[in-house]
């Protein structure tokens, strides 16, 4: 199965509310917000792609950020695996006080 979820047809106004539900979707429940990028320059795709046991989703998107806050832990408790391939640009990670930058590859 294949879902697809975009900015495209989104009016600018609506892209960020769009997005955290696209990606609360997909994903977990994540916060997410631009820093300090205007709305009007966010644009953002999600492929996911679900075969059997396994989910997979190819993400292309302009700057943001997605943290799993305490209030987002606690709506949902669920237990998952996140494994990131950057393909380009790059991407920070931070967990209990650790961090990484992924460049492709």
């Amino acid at each position: 199965m294949r879902a697809t979820f975009s900015t495209t047809s989104v009016p600018t106004r609506d892209r960020l509310a769009y997005w955290r539900e696209a990606v609360c979707d997909v994903f977990i429940h994540l916060d997410v917000d631009l820093r300090d990028a205007p709305h009007e320059d966010f644009s953002g795709t999600i492929v996911q792609h679900t075969t059997g046991a396994l989910d997979f989703s190819e993400v292309i998107a302009t700057g943001h950020r997605a943290i799993r806050s305490p209030r987002q832990v606690s709506r949902g408790g669920e237990d998952c695996f996140i494994v990131m391939v950057q393909r380009s640009g790059c991407s920070r990670i931070e967990q209990d006080g650790r961090s990484a930058t992924l460049w492709p590859g």
